[in-house]
């Protein structure tokens, strides 16, 4: 009996499972693709940008790109690149290398549009959203950087130089803490001479206003150690004064103290 009831509920959940299967089937092919070679290229924009105001960013990315493709001759056709572009970036993490492969596609085809530097802009706030902590390597806070410093160069009368400039002060800053912790893990086990020479490649590439104040701490710490005391020096006024107010410059004023009185003494 019990065998015979195990069937039963088989061969129900099978036939449940076909009906369903079925239906879905039926709903799917009355569903009928669009036919876009019915619409004008006015027609395909206009739908794009209300299927866009509504974030409905695939079915808008579908009319942008037949219009793209097929009406080679269009006044939009210049606009349904970049918005292209700017759907992918709006669904997020998932599309943002898409985004990136369509932003660069826009700046090949229309290298001279105006919108350049906010196709270059975005690129780089598509790296910079992907930047991870200074503790881990900064590929794409390398690749941020790039484009930041070809919006500020290419167009720096662009709305999107000032923005630029800004990150790329981030950008910098990121990059010279993941040197300076390299350099403090170095420094810390006695290889003091990599630890100079990665805190000197710091001083080296990145403007000095971006430089956090514990570089400049460590730096004046190294140098004193190889007994460079002058340029040891150097550094801990530098961090004084432009870092006034931080621990950083407190801590600063006893090597201070300590340079001057060798300083002294050699006198």
């Amino acid at each position: 009996m019990m065998n015979s009831a195990f069937k039963m509920t088989r061969a129900f959940v099978l036939i449940c499972t076909l009906v369903m299967s079925y239906g879905v089937t039926i709903s799917c092919a009355h569903k009928k693709a669009i036919d876009f070679s019915q619409y004008s290229d006015q027609q395909l924009w206009q739908e794009a940008l209300k299927l866009l105001e509504k974030k409905k960013w695939a079915q808008a990315r579908e009319r942008l790109r037949f219009l793209a493709r097929v009406y080679l001759d269009s006044p939009f056709r210049e606009q349904a690149y970049l918005r292209i572009g700017d759907t992918y970036f709006h669904e997020g993490t998932p599309s943002m290398q898409l985004a990136v492969d369509a932003y660069n596609e826009f700046l090949r085809l229309f290298p001279n549009s105006p919108d350049a530097p906010y196709a270059m802009f975005q690129i780089g706030e598509i790296y910079y959203r992907r930047s991870p902590k200074p503790q881990r390597t900064q590929e794409n806070t390398e690749k941020a950087l790039e484009y930041y410093k070809r919006v500020v160069s290419d167009y720096p009368n662009s709305p999107y130089a000032k923005q630029a400039r800004e990150r790329l002060r981030d950008c910098y800053y990121k990059l010279a803490m993941h040197e300076y912790l390299i350099a403090k893990f170095y420094y810390k086990r006695g290889r003091r001479e990599a630890a100079l020479s990665r805190l000197q490649f710091i001083f080296d590439h990145y403007p000095e206003d971006s430089i956090p104040p514990e570089v400049f701490y460590l730096m004046a710490q190294a140098l004193q150690r190889f007994g460079r005391l002058e340029e040891s020096l150097d550094y801990i006024r530098r961090l004084e004064n432009r870092y006034p107010s931080s621990k950083w410059a407190k801590k600063a004023e006893k090597i201070r103290k300590e340079l001057e009185q060798q300083q002294k003494k050699k006198e």
